[in-house]
């Protein structure tokens, strides 16, 4: 990455511009970290069948509606040129979790050299939990700039979730009495990203779900049939891999999403051959920093894991 050293870079952030989008909007962006001389560097915070409904959980159609709200009001943001200092944090998985304001939980590092999270939520609603710095830069990670290829991956240990019983061709929301009332979803934003709604539902954005078990990319419908929900005990792993790929359209960036359980890689799909048009990989091909999270729902005792050393899988390679 080369800078003008002339030229003043802005400070980097992710979260929206100030003020609401049209609408209700039940959650203010995240607020910045408290940041001190151990922690990550200063860096202002980014704030199958298709279903048309999940089988377990799903959020009311006002819910929804606000979040596209949102998202129209606050669009993708451009990729930022980091320095050096915040790139090798950011190779070296030095990851700080972000708790949203008025999550009803707790968050709390329990291992710094692994930079391993716990998240403890006490019947939240649907919460989006982010890291500080992203996982893939695109200023220097994207193939379509450096020719090489580049891997992003972290893993959550399940140590509890409440209630998961599916529901096929349910059409109840959670607020209902007999609905799903507990559920995680893994996955990777392109930010900004509405902090009150689980990743994979808006654009920019793809995860695995516990509660059905599908997968999610920038789908607020039902999800793809995927795999098996999650359970209490299993670690869960997703990654992103972006390979050059050289076409007689011209060079592409060819974008592998994989999953592993307990350690071992059980399934993934291209991002460059979705299954149905409702599905949008914008800002997941490489084109924007790209950042890891998860949302909560519910009753949840969940680590996430972003030290490589700790990792279950085995399987992992950064190539950068």
């Amino acid at each position: 990455m080369t800078n003008n050293d002339d030229e003043e870079l802005p400070a980097y952030s992710a979260a929206p511009p100030p003020g609401p989008p049209p609408g209700h909007q039940p959650h203010p962006p995240p607020a910045q970290p408290a940041w001190d001389d151990n922690s990550a560097p200063a860096y202002p915070p980014p704030p199958g069948l298709l279903h048309e409904f999940s089988s377990a959980a799903n959020a009311t159609t006002d819910e929804a509606d606000n979040a596209q709200r949102w998202c129209a009001a606050f669009p993708l943001a451009p990729p930022f040129a980091m320095d050096d200092a915040t790139l090798r944090s950011v190779h070296a998985h030095q990851h700080t979790l972000i708790m949203p304001p008025g999550f009803n939980g707790t968050v709390n590092q329990t291992n710094v050299n692994h930079s391993i999270w716990r998240v403890t939520s006490n019947g939240c609603k649907d919460t989006l939990f982010q890291t500080a710095l992203p996982a893939y830069s695109h200023y220097d990670d994207s193939p379509m700039l450096t020719e090489r290829a580049k891997t992003i991956y972290f893993e959550i240990g399940i140590h509890s979730i409440g209630k998961q019983h599916s529901r096929i061709g349910s059409m109840l929301h959670r607020h209902n009495e007999v609905s799903q009332d507990s559920g995680i979803a893994i996955g990777f934003f392109a930010p900004p990203y509405p902090p009150f709604r689980l990743p994979g539902w808006q654009r920019g954005s793809l995860a695995v779900h516990s509660d059905d078990g599908r997968r999610y990319v920038g789908n607020d419908a039902g999800g793809f049939d995927f795999t098996e929900p999650f359970r209490a005990g299993e670690t869960i792993g997703l990654g992103m891999m972006f390979t050059p790929l050289h076409t007689k359209a011209g060079p592409q960036t060819r974008t592998e999403v994989f999953f592993t359980r307990n350690g071992v890689k059980a399934g993934g799909w291209d991002l460059l051959h979705t299954d149905d048009a409702r599905e949008s990989i914008v800002g997941l091909r490489g084109e924007c920093d790209i950042f890891p999270a998860i949302g909560v729902f519910g009753n949840v005792d969940v680590d996430v894991n972003f030290g490589e050393p700790s990792w279950l899988y085995r399987g992992y390679t950064q190539r950068t």
